[in-house]
């Protein structure tokens, strides 16, 4: 236990009064946007000292939290809020605490004067530390009690500090995974100790490292960091200047030899994204980024006010630093720039297929459009970054036509060729945003084709792109004949449109029966002969020769006629003279109520003035006539108790209705 209660003269603290007043760093809004790797946080606008200096580029103070006598501050990625001890700068007592996300402490437990605080990131569970007391406590997740944990760390002066836990992917030696460490420091006349223990079972501590009050390599290790590989320790008093080892097999010490020299090493975390170590050194009090390999040190930020033991930490993304200024009552957060504070990007639907009937000749036609679309933010997290002059540039591909454009706000807008050129007026601040639509069509798609859309923002020193890759998908054809619904026995042209110069494979019941092949146009026919007696479902593929196939399209319901005529191959013509629709040539086919060619219980709409018409009426399964083996020769149609004959003999009759024909038999 300690023998004295006085603190050596270097940890005394020293309270620093700024003349000037506290300077708001960043807006609330910057951090929604900078700190979404560290949800669920939205912590309150931060004032920090003037003294503080990021010197490290891409870096921003994202938080500055006041905390009274702050030590420890570590992350909880179970809830993204920190838990830090309080340790008074004179007398005992103080407490495990946690900054919420208003920015407020919530006590959670006491504690007597708490030297590091550990977060377990498996489960939540926070462990603290204290050196007088020479013991270590849990705080289950959630709760608000405390039990001891560790109580076996030798007798005489035992000093727990730091604490790390070996994380799932650990591969380097002394531990497995999910075991931890814990640095004793020793201070006054005991020894320096390595214990290693268990988050998940309270005692059970191992020593595996020792050394005897100045005899040893180690002199005062404060803090521990463990990556994937490796071990580190740092220890203020282990040189002349402080010494940062690497735990190794053994176990044995092995000093990380630094190119510039670290006087005061007091905590340590490593960055995830680079595997560098970041340390803060109290002298003077600063945060530093050691490469472990080439010894490299260089500054990241410098101006803290005063910094004790354990007091760095990060997100396990390694996009937040938290550091703990003890003597000046802070905890700051570091966050990451972004690398491109200009965003933009490029988007696509998918290709749209559409086909359309000539107004005049009635003919088919075809088309494949897409449609894109282009954004960009001026996101910076500089509140004083200069409005910059954008252009943005847009490569159709070769084989694809502008249809449309739209944009918001006002721009100007400029085509030279298949470059597409827009320049938002006026120069673009922070905080603003546009958007740009457009439509193109595709010239001659082909199934499988990959077409690339390549755009380039330029603005100030950005020059970002943004790309949008389109495999033309194998559509499903539109079959246009034969239609659903009753049909005579014999041959029928299945008709219809795809792709150009795709294969289109004809189904009868699921399976294949014929294939053809669609010209440049898209367009398909090929004869089909159909019994009669039974219903059929059609359906066709479209496929890619040797390649991929097109899903199938609607089917088509073949069925046998219920009359002796084909309601499928049979019309109503004619031209009112009088009415809405005179002059317009009208032609009817022959359907039910479901949308079917029928030969029974079928209607046309009434049209006020469609009298002297012409009917044209395709028969089949005609009986022959009486005595006879031959087609029939008597066949005829009553139109509102009026018979008329045709012209023309079998299968084809014409019918000249000259009067009214609402009742048709």
């Amino acid at each position: 236990m300690k023998r004295n209660n006085t603190r050596p003269a270097t940890f005394q603290k020293m309270r620093i009064v700024h003349s000037l007043p506290l300077r708001l760093l960043l807006c609330v809004s910057l951090l929604s946007g900078l700190l979404a790797a560290y949800a669920p946080q939205a912590l309150a606008a931060p004032g920090a000292p003037d003294e503080i200096s990021i010197v490290e580029p891409g870096w921003v103070i994202s938080t500055a939290t006041a905390a009274a006598d702050p030590v420890g501050a570590h992350y909880n990625p179970i809830d993204g809020l920190l838990y830090y001890g309080r340790r008074p700068s004179s007398g005992g007592g103080g407490n495990l605490n946690r900054v919420n996300v208003d920015g407020t402490i919530s006590s959670i437990t006491a504690a007597d004067r708490p030297s590091a605080v550990f977060v377990d990131p498996t489960d939540g569970d926070i462990f603290l530390s204290e050196d007088y007391g020479g013991g270590v406590y849990r705080t289950a997740y959630g709760t608000t009690t405390r039990t001891t944990w560790l109580s076996g760390l030798g007798s005489g002066d035992d000093d727990p500090v730091g604490m790390a836990v070996a994380p799932a992917d650990y591969t380097g030696p002394i531990l497995s995974a999910g075991q931890a460490l814990l640095v004793d420091r020793g201070a006054n006349s005991g020894g320096d100790y390595i214990w290693r223990w268990s988050p998940d079972t309270a005692e059970g501590e191992v020593l595996i490292y020792t050394d005897a009050q100045s005899v040893g390599p180690l002199g005062d290790p404060v803090d521990v960091a463990i990556s994937s590989s490796a071990i580190y320790i740092v220890d203020p008093l282990g040189t002349a200047d402080g010494t940062i080892f690497r735990l190794d097999d053994g176990p044995t010490l092995t000093p990380v030899t630094t190119q510039t020299p670290i006087a005061d090493p007091r905590g340590i975390t490593i960055d995830p994204l680079t595997g560098d170590l970041w340390v803060v050194d109290a002298t003077p009090p600063r945060l530093l980024r050691v490469n472990p390999t080439t010894g490299a040190v260089s500054e990241m930020v410098t101006g803290f006010a005063g910094v004790l033991w354990a007091g760095v930490d990060t997100t396990p993304d390694g996009n937040h630093i938290f550091v703990t200024d003890w003597t000046g009552d802070m905890i700051y957060t570091f966050s990451r720039v972004p690398e491109n504070q200009f965003h933009f990007d490029k988007s696509a639907l998918a290709p749209r297929w559409s086909v359309t009937a000539d107004p005049q000749s009635g003919v088919l036609e075809h088309s494949l459009s897409q449609d894109y679309f282009l954004s960009y933010y001026y996101g910076s997290p500089d509140a004083n970054a200069s409005p910059l002059s954008v252009t943005i540039d847009d490569e159709l591909p070769t084989g694809m036509t502008l249809t449309g454009e739209s944009h918001t706000p006002a721009m100007t807008f400029g085509q030279a060729g298949q470059t597409l050129t827009w320049q938002p007026e006026g120069q673009v601040a922070r905080g603003q945003s546009g958007l740009i639509s457009m439509a193109a069509s595709y010239d001659n798609p082909v199934g499988g084709g990959v077409y690339t859309n390549t755009a380039t923002l330029h603005a100030g020193p950005y020059q970002l792109e943004a790309q949008a890759t389109t495999q033309i998908p194998v559509m499903a054809p539109l079959l246009t004949e034969p239609g659903s619904g009753e049909l005579c026995p014999g041959d029928v042209n299945v008709s219809g449109v795809a792709q150009p110069n795709l294969d289109v494979l004809v189904f009868i019941d699921g399976v294949q029966v014929l294939q053809t092949q669609a010209d440049a146009e898209g367009r398909f026919s090929i004869a089909y002969t159909y019994g009669g007696s039974a219903t059929e479902l059609l359906t066709v593929q479209a496929c890619i020769p040797g390649g991929a196939c097109s899903a199938p399209s609607s089917v088509v319901t073949l069925r046998p006629p219920l009359s002796f005529w084909c309601p499928q191959r049979s019309e109503w013509e004619g031209t009112p003279t009088v009415g809405p629709k005179a002059g317009q040539h009208l032609v009817f086919g022959f359907r039910n109520n479901s949308g079917e060619f029928a030969s029974q219980n079928w209607r046309i709409p009434g049209v006020y003035g469609f009298w002297n018409t012409t009917l044209h009426l395709y028969g089949c399964n005609c009986p022959p006539e009486s005595g006879t083996t031959g087609q029939p020769s008597s066949i005829w149609v009553i139109a509102d108790n009026h018979r008329y004959d045709p012209t023309g003999a079998f299968p084809d009759y014409t019918f000249a209705i000259t009067g009214g024909a609402h009742n048709v038999v």
